[in-house]
């Protein structure tokens, strides 16, 4: 059977290269930047697959940044760090800083690790505004009845109360409620190398709780953990996490919301789905066996997978990345009729590892 091996190069937070909240992301790109340098200089002589064409994008290597790569951290008036979440024109200014990195390296596909992130809850479209205003015919009667329009601030709270009946709703459908979870969430200080508990990380909400947080008249922003990616100067997948309502930003007005699309790319002629952390769990794996991917991609802070999704067929082969900020927790498995087999990652600098994925072209 032929095979096509793929280098997977992985950030590790403790090869090198930090994620420090003083850091910003300006210097994560750059940072990002030396590793694909690096990928592209170890992929240099790699023979090129030359068999049957194969579907979708055919990338040389692929780059995986971990979770929370791209967070704002911030001081209370206690000088007490808090974990918080990047407006939306910053988290725009960090896309195109992908993109750009991507158009760079056009051969590498990039997982930009994630992006926490916050938009407004009542912002409205010009449509939204003025519907006619699309119209085309601007001499129309709807035209010139567009002149009177609905009070703007009227418009705004039908948004803000449309948007929090469909947030609450999604919370309730991706996590039936729950007791909360007393257990705090320790985060490793890269500066001191001080174990802090961090808000936004160590807090906990039950789904009651948080249905009650979106619905309140204090709520003006919603968060999102949004991973991007990036392949030839182009975004050809986004996802936002949707599983981890433990997640609490800034205060009562900005509020953390899961994503529900689960979107593939074809990748060397299969399909390729992902993940982000704690979506590894009884619900997510099923919405992973129903995209039938044979790659699957975990971005995770930390992550220990004990197993991988079935492919939705009791045969085949899946290949699982699961990439963390920690060394330790970074690995390749591969799933197929033979059972699962972990890949063994070998150390390439101080900072990176490289897992060479053999990945079979026509499985049984």
């Amino acid at each position: 059977m032929p095979t096509l091996d793929i280098p997977v190069f992985y950030w590790h937070e403790n090869f090198g290269f930090q994620r420090g909240y003083n850091l910003g992301w300006k210097k994560h790109l750059d940072q990002l930047e030396e590793q694909l340098k690096y990928a592209r200089k170890a992929c240099t002589n790699l023979t090129p697959y030359n068999g049957v064409p194969l579907g979708g994008i055919h990338p040389t290597a692929v780059l995986v940044a971990p979770e929370y790569l791209f967070r704002l951290y911030e001081h209370d008036s206690e000088y007490r760090l808090k974990a918080v979440s990047y407006p939306e024109h910053e988290k725009n200014q960090i896309i195109q800083g992908l993109a750009e990195l991507s158009a760079k390296y056009p051969e590498i596909l990039i997982f930009g690790g994630t992006i926490v992130w916050h938009k407004e809850m009542n912002k409205l479209s010009p449509s939204m505004l003025s519907p006619e205003a699309s119209s085309s015919n601007v001499n129309s009667p709807a035209m010139v009845a567009s002149s009177i329009v609905k009070d703007t601030k009227a418009l705004e709270q039908e948004e803000i109360a449309r948007r929090q009946n469909k947030y609450s709703k999604r919370v309730f459908d991706w996590q039936h409620p729950r007791t909360p979870i007393n257990k705090s969430r320790t985060f490793l200080d890269p500066l001191t190398e001080e174990l802090d508990s961090i808000a936004g990380y160590s807090d906990r909400q039950t789904v009651y709780a948080k249905q009650k947080a979106i619905k309140s008249d204090l709520l003006r922003h919603i968060a999102k953990n949004t991973c991007y990616v990036f392949f030839d100067g182009k975004l050809i997948l986004k996802y936002s996490k949707q599983h981890d309502f433990h997640e609490i930003y800034q205060d009562d007005t900005v509020q953390f919301v899961p994503g529900v699309k689960c979107p593939t790319i074809t990748v060397w002629g299969k399909t390729l789905a992902m993940m982000i952390c704690s979506d590894y769990n009884a619900k997510g794996i099923k919405v992973y066996a129903d995209t039938r991917a044979n790659i699957w991609v975990t971005i995770s802070d930390i992550l220990t997978v004990s197993d991988i999704p079935p492919t939705g067929t009791k045969k085949g082969f899946a290949a699982h990345i699961a990439a963390a900020g920690n060394k330790n927790y970074c690995q390749l498995t591969l799933r197929s009729n033979q059972g699962l087999a972990k890949v063994t990652l070998t150390d390439v600098t101080i900072w990176l590892q490289k897992g060479i994925l053999s990945i079979p072209l026509y499985p049984n």
